[in-house]
């Protein structure tokens, strides 16, 4: 295994528990700030008055954590 990829493996083991911090913070706080092209200000989504979109980025923070451990063992084992 080259350094490249063992750097790599330890970033998205690092990085995995911030998506998942992310996912909390929103679930408890009932806002989760969303991307939005050219906004100048942060924008949020609302549990209150978009559950859609709210919990849509719950869940895909919740999935984005589970998956970079797995893919980083993938890339680690295989």
């Amino acid at each position: 295994m080259s350094s490249g990829e063992i750097f790599t493996t330890i970033v998205l083991i690092i990085i995995s528990p911030l998506y998942l911090w992310t996912a909390y913070k929103g679930w408890k706080t009932g806002a989760v700030d969303i991307m939005v092209k050219g906004a100048a200000k942060p924008v949020f989504a609302y549990r209150d008055s978009q559950p859609f979109k709210f919990w849509i980025h719950v869940i895909s923070y919740v999935a984005v954590s589970l998956a970079l451990p797995l893919f980083a063992l993938y890339l680690f084992v295989f």
